[in-house]
């Protein structure tokens, strides 16, 4: 669940950049949140394996 958490904080910080940056969204703007979600689930997921072991 901590991981989906860190997902949408990403993906929302993602397109409120975009809103204020460009004014809205394009397909680069969903393809670079889908990237950073990923890339905040791995990151959560390896912080929470490293926490355990």
């Amino acid at each position: 669940m901590p991981a989906l958490a860190a997902s949408l904080l990403a993906v929302v910080a993602v397109s409120a950049l975009a809103r204020k940056q460009i004014g809205g969204h394009t397909g680069d703007v969903f393809g670079a949140a889908q990237q950073v979600a990923e890339a905040a689930v791995l990151l959560t997921l390896s912080a929470l394996m490293g926490a355990s072991a």
